[in-house]
């Protein structure tokens, strides 16, 4: 946790921070050129909330770059298209964009079905384009021209199967899903996937988007759901308009069997299509509580890329971002660099040219060490044009998505993964697709401040009187944390609260310590006055803390500006200090192993 000071300035932040930050910025010049990017999705319609988040993603990190000048002078413009999530519709719009001669650059489409009937157009005519939530496979295979910044529904489909099985108790599974390419072909891998590792299919049913009787189905497929001994895990792969109302007939009918969904339904929209429902109004979260989500980010184990774009958006729009607007972000980045790479002028006279160069640039993307860094991590391609992204596994709680108590991650090495024995764990490892993945714990750890003293800005340290807690499943020693900018270490007591419901565990602890101020890097003429900590024992390989934003929501809830003065409230130093900004974010402190031969590879033991 961390903040920042200044005269008349207060920043505070949390590696595990919380951040005030003042910062200001300087508008963009009006340029009479510009290079134009179109974006294409749902910005009407029930879906219009997705598309107009991808929108915002992509027009903030433009704003960035137009605040510095442009390029070379010219200034970027987005213009939007709407598709209406309609597969014949996006086909006209992608003509209409293709032969305009203006967009050197297409960013979206937000369905599977919209981009593989787009993609056609834009394989024609030529024109670069990067899905931000598509992950259909046929999106990308055998289109040069079309590349993504998400994972695909191959990776998806088989991830989602075994995780099931290496976390779940139940080895049965229930499998229900649309007609279209999005749901159709995730099912087909799950279904696959399931068999060869040993899962129980009860049942895999389908039905069809647009059937006029579809409430009729899905309450067919309730009924069959019921009528089995054991349905066990239901896997609903689907959009959100005909996933919602499965999941309103599956929960009214009573089954409270554990739903598992795939990305399209892991968004902060998801959760409001039942607000109208007087279930709903009667008991928040009825319809959506504990329903897991596969997503490609999750606000609670973020980095500090991926705060500062959500500390940005929040800025601007007044609104949290949910992980649409992330990859819409960093598909605006690697636009931008393609743009600076490639000499594009955006003149209409050499849109063909440009076009290109953009294209070009992405295929040269094909390694870590090229990758354009973003929000969401590295960004490069495979020849495909698909990224190496990982999966979060989330769970529905108070209408939020939050993170499930397992997670796992790619093991690039697995040799190099091995050398710290006494912390691997073989039985943690997953095989998704030939792909090594490790399992991780994840901790919920919140924190709130009660009274900061004693500021000297001499020696640069400070008082904190704070509280700190801990939700966890599993038998993890939380407290075995050190303070690594305590000015002396932090014994840590008793808990002041423990308990246990349903296999989670709770710990609060009422901490006091002084500590040292800037261990994060300040701007000029400001402090950040920070709590940072990490597990003594353990590494991200095997424990991961997430924020409880859930636990914090009585004081995330406030606006901003409520936010800071209560926590102004907290501040016990001499007038003119006031606080700025505030951010939390969990990230990775890489330290030096002085050798030690624990640390490192290739060892002989």
């Amino acid at each position: 946790m961390n903040l920042q000071v200044s005269p008349k300035t207060v920043v505070w932040s949390a590696v595990f921070a919380l951040v005030f930050f003042l910062a200001c910025a300087a508008g963009a010049n009006e340029q009479n050129e510009a290079i134009h990017i179109a974006v294409a999705g749902p910005f009407s319609g029930a879906s219009a909330e997705e598309g107009e988040v991808v929108a915002r993603g992509v027009e903030l990190y433009f704003k960035e770059v137009n605040g510095r000048g442009g390029i070379n002078g010219k200034k970027l413009i987005l213009d939007r298209f709407d598709d209406r999530n309609n597969p014949a519709k996006a086909a006209d719009v992608a003509r209409e964009i293709a032969t305009a001669s203006t967009h050197i650059a297409v960013i979206g489409h937000n369905l599977s079905s919209c981009s593989i009937r787009a993609g056609e157009v834009y394989r024609e005519y030529g024109i670069p384009a990067l899905a931000t939530a598509a992950t259909n496979i046929r999106v990308t295979a055998g289109n040069p021209w079309y590349f993504r910044t998400i994972f695909n529904d191959a990776f998806q489909g088989m991830f989602l199967a075994n995780y099931i099985k290496a976390i779940a108790r139940s080895f049965s599974v229930s499998i229900v899903h649309e007609d279209q390419a999005y749901g159709a072909y995730l099912a087909t891998v799950f279904a696959q996937t399931a068999k060869s590792i040993g899962l129980k299919v009860r049942i895999n049913r389908e039905f069809a988007v647009g059937d006029s009787a579809l409430t009729g189905r899905l309450q067919q497929i309730v009924t069959e759901l019921q009528n089995l001994d054991d349905a066990g895990i239901i896997f609903l792969a689907a959009q959100p308009d005909e996933g919602s109302r499965f999941v309103e007939i599956l929960r009214d009918a009573g089954m409270q069997n554990i739903l598992l969904v795939p990305d399209a339904m892991a968004s902060m929209a998801f959760p409001k299509r039942f607000a109208h429902l007087p279930k709903e109004k009667a008991l928040p979260g009825f319809y959506s509580d504990g329903i897991y989500a596969a997503t490609p980010l999750l606000n609670d184990l973020i980095g500090k890329e991926a705060e500062a774009f959500f500390f940005q958006y929040q800025a601007e729009y007044d609104s949290n971002p949910d992980w649409r607007s992330a990859f819409a972000y960093d598909a605006a980045k690697l636009i931008v660099a393609a743009i600076q790479q490639g000499g594009i002028t955006g003149e209409p006279g050499n849109i063909a040219a440009d076009r290109k160069a953009v294209r070009d640039f992405l295929t040269t993307l094909r390694t870590p060490e090229a990758a354009i860094p973003g929000a969401t991590g590295l960004n490069y391609f495979d020849a495909n044009g698909d990224p190496a992204k990982p999966i979060f596994m989330g769970m529905y709680l108070n209408r939020t998505l939050t993170s499930a108590f397992n997670q796992y991650r790619f093991v690039d090495n697995i040799a190099e993964f091995r050398y710290r024995e006494e912390e691997f764990d073989p039985a943690r490892l997953l095989n998704v697709g030939g792909r090594e993945m490790y399992r991780s714990d994840v901790v919920y750890a919140g924190i709130r401040a009660a009274k900061f003293s004693r500021l000297n800005l001499d020696s640069l340290t400070f008082n904190l009187d704070f509280y700190l807690w801990f939700r966890y499943r599993g038998d993890i020693d939380v407290q075995d944390i050190e303070f690594v900018n305590a000015v002396q270490p932090i014994q840590i007591q008793d808990p002041i609260d423990s308990t246990a419901q349903n296999g989670i565990a709770y710990r609060a602890y009422h901490l006091k310590g002084r500590f040292y101020a800037d261990y994060f890097p300040a701007p000029y003429g400001q402090h950040v006055l920070s709590v940072s900590f990490h597990h003594k024992k353990l590494t991200q390989r095997n424990l991961m803390f997430a924020l409880d934003w859930i636990g914090m929501r009585p004081n995330m809830n406030m606006s901003r500006q409520q936010r800071f003065l209560d926590l102004q409230q907290r501040f016990d130093f001499e007038s003119g200090w006031t606080v700025a900004s505030t951010f939390f974010y969990q990230d990775i402190e890489y330290r030096n192993a002085n050798g030690h031969p624990d640390y490192l590879t290739g060892v002989q033991r």
